[in-house]
């Protein structure tokens, strides 16, 4: 094996690793936006469907006089 082989072997080696850091890097970085955008959302989704459901409940007991 000549110099610049094992030069080259090496710099893709470094290359490879920085990829996979680079992978990981992004990774939690992504998990971190997705982690608050739940936070944030996860509260309106929940009130909104609360609001549904407590509205559907107080209807269950009327009835329709609006087109006898």
């Amino acid at each position: 094996m000549d110099m610049s082989s094992c030069r080259n072997r090496l710099r893709l080696a470094n290359e490879i690793k920085t990829c996979r850091l680079l992978y990981k890097e992004h990774q939690i970085e992504r998990e971190i936006r997705v982690t608050e955008s739940v936070s944030c959302a996860g509260s309106a989704v929940f009130m909104a469907a609360f609001t549904t459901f407590a509205a559907e409940f107080s209807m269950t007991l009327s009835s329709l006089t609006s087109f006898r």
